[in-house]
């Protein structure tokens, strides 16, 4: 039998001895910012697990399209991270980006003055700072328009009590118990 939300949030805050007896529902109760809070931590571990796990994960493909003197793109509002995937495609013209060798830091430090950097992408890199793709250099009229293709991982966003893990009992039981640790932290 599949652990729903609500079943797993009772757990985790049973074991937090912050409710003795068990929630109905996950919403208008004396607990709300604990509930909140649970919800919160368990779809973050689920979240973990999935970047460290072979489980599958639902995926999508987001898409940005290149401004003249713009090197940064946000990502898509459900982005839980890039899958294996990693290039960026321009369908159109055939063009990929791949990432920066040694990710945003080495971006940062090879390129001291970033606006001498400009024409057609050839690496991007996630700026830690905004969560957005920064592109290693500023696109001019010529790219401008240019539509980039990327997969990523969907966030997890388990909120209906119903809702269900998407692994088997015994994992979820290890993901209550980890949540449990970071609910204490929180």
């Amino acid at each position: 039998m599949a652990t729903t939300l609500l079943q797993a949030v009772n757990t985790l805050l049973t074991r937090a001895r912050v409710i003795s007896s068990d929630l109905t529902a996950l919403t208008s109760n004396a607990e709300q910012a604990d509930v909140t809070v649970a919800i919160g931590v368990l779809n973050d571990t689920v979240d973990e697990v999935g970047t460290v796990a072979d489980f599958p994960i639902q995926t999508a493909e987001g898409s940005f399209t290149l401004v003249a003197s713009t090197r940064e793109y946000a990502v898509a509002s459900d982005f839980g991270g890039f899958t294996d995937q990693d290039a960026m495609v321009d369908q159109t013209n055939g063009y990929e980006i791949f990432p920066y060798p040694g990710g945003y830091e080495a971006m940062f430090r090879d390129q001291p003055q970033p606006s001498a950097y400009t024409g057609q992408p050839v690496y991007w890199a996630l700026n830690p700072s905004n969560r957005k793709i920064r592109l290693n250099t500023s696109p001019t009229s010529t790219e401008a328009g240019r539509v980039f293709v990327y997969q990523y991982r969907l966030r997890t966003n388990l909120s209906a009590a119903t809702d269900t893990f998407p692994f088997t009992d015994e994992v979820t039981a290890q993901v209550i118990t980890a949540s449990s640790w970071m609910f204490k932290k929180e």
